[in-house]
C-alpha cells in the first residue's frame, strides 16, 4: 500500500506529476532510461539533517533542476509538517520499510560510463593481501565490430583447477576462456551459444576431466539474447586422472 498524499490540493496540483500521487517517487532502470525521481515518503526520518527540510533547500534543489519552485513558503512548510506526522505515525506502527535499487551508469551510446576496462580477473595473495596480477577479461565490440574495451562486465564465475589453470565465463561476448594461475595468460578460449552466467564446472567420467559452462545469456544492458545451454568440453588426449 502506497502512503497517500493526504488530499493535499498543493501537492496533487504542482508535485504529484513528479513525486506521485502517494509521494512514491519514480524511477526508470537503465533499459529505459535513466529518469529518477525520489520518493518522499519517510523524507525527514530518512534525512536527519534539518536544511533537507528546509523551503530554501527544497528550492535551491529544485531550481539547480530548472524545475520552478515559487511557491508560498508558510503552505510549503504545512505540507512538509502534515507529511511529517503521517510518516511518524507510519513508522511508529511498523508501516514503513526501505527498498533499494541500483543502476548502472551508462553513457549515451549505453556503454558503461566509466574508462575501460569495465571488468577483468586478479590474482590475490590471500595471506597478504599482496596483488600478484590481473588482467582484462572479456571485449566489448561496438555495432561496427570494432573493440571499444578490453575487459568487460562479467556474471559468471571462476573455476580453479589443480593443474594451474583456471576457467571464467559470463562476459557479453559469450566466451569461455582458460587462463594459467601462474601470470594470467589466455591458454584457450571458445565461443559459447549464449554468455556464461555461473561459475564453470568439472566432473570425471571414464577417466576423462570435463568442464562445463551453463550458458543461459544475461538479464543486463551489453547482452544481446537469453537462451538456455550447457556445453561441456574435454582434453582432445584424455589422460586417466583416476589412476
Amino acid at each position: 500500500m502506497v502512503p497517500f498524499s493526504g488530499g493535499n490540493k498543493l501537492y496533487k496540483s504542482k508535485c504529484s506529476s513528479c513525486h506521485g500521487i502517494g509521494r512514491q517517487g519514480y524511477y526508470e532502470n537503465e533499459f529505459h532510461g535513466d529518469k529518477y525521481v525520489p520518493s518522499l515518503v519517510g523524507y525527514k526520518i530518512k534525512n536527519k539533517a534539518e536544511k533537507h527540510y528546509s523551503y530554501e533547500y527544497l528550492k535551491k534543489m529544485h531550481n539547480d533542476l530548472d524545475i520552478e519552485f515559487n511557491y508560498n513558503k508558510i503552505d510549503i512548510l504545512k505540507l512538509l509538517n502534515t507529511y511529517e506526522k503521517y510518516d511518524n505515525f507510519l513508522n511508529d506502527n511498523n508501516l514503513l520499510e526501505i527498498n533499494g535499487f541500483w543502476q548502472k551508469l551508462l553513457d549515451n551510446n549505453g556503454f558503461p560510463a566509466s574508462r575501460p576496462p569495465w571488468g577483468g580477473i586478479a590474482k590475490v595473495n590471500m595471506n597478504n593481501g599482496e596483488l600478484l596480477w590481473k588482467i582484462p577479461f572479456g571485449h566489448r565490440l561496438d555495432k561496427n565490430e570494432n573493440i571499444i574495451s578490453k575487459g568487460d562486465i562479467n556474471f559468471g564465475g571462476v573455476l580453479s583447477t589443480s593443474s594451474n589453470l583456471f576457467f571464467a565465463t559470463g562476459t557479453p561476448d559469450k566466451m569461455a576462456r582458460a587462463y594459467s594461475t601462474e601470470d594470467g595468460k589466455l591458454i584457450w578460449e571458445r565461443e559459447l551459444p549464449f554468455s556464461g552466467s555461473a561459475p564453470p564446472m568439472t566432473y570425471i567420467f571414464k577417466g576423462c576431466q570435463y568442464v562445463v559452462f551453463t550458458a543461459t545469456g544475461g538479464q543486463f544492458i551489453g547482452f544481446d539474447k537469453k537462451g538456455d545451454a550447457t556445453v561441456a568440453y574435454k582434453l582432445d588426449q584424455c589422460i586417466n586422472l583416476t589412476s
